[in-house]
């Protein structure tokens, strides 16, 4: 559909005969719904990235938390076993 569109605004706008009104504002249409269709398809992919974006972050900020808690039960183990050395 979008390159029908094209087609018939390049041979509005390409015409060699004389332009009427009706013509002219044709083929302000014509590319006005172009460039709408263009600006909705690169929007829509934008907002396909962002989401599959958005549905990762959960899951690598869960594999990041329990790497950090994982790494904070060893020190707290090393520091409980440290004091216990020390103290008895």
């Amino acid at each position: 559909m979008i390159q029908e569109v094209q087609d018939k605004s390049d041979s509005l706008s390409n015409s060699v005969s004389s332009f009427s009104l009706v013509d002219y504002l044709s083929a302000a249409l014509l590319r006005a719904i172009l460039l709408e269709s263009s600006r909705y398809s690169e929007a829509s992919r934008n907002a396909k990235t962002v989401e599959a974006n958005l549905k990762d972050k959960p899951t690598t900020a869960e594999s990041t938390n329990e790497k950090l808690e994982t790494e904070l039960r060893k020190r707290v183990h090393f520091i409980l076993h440290l004091l216990n050395h020390f103290l008895y």
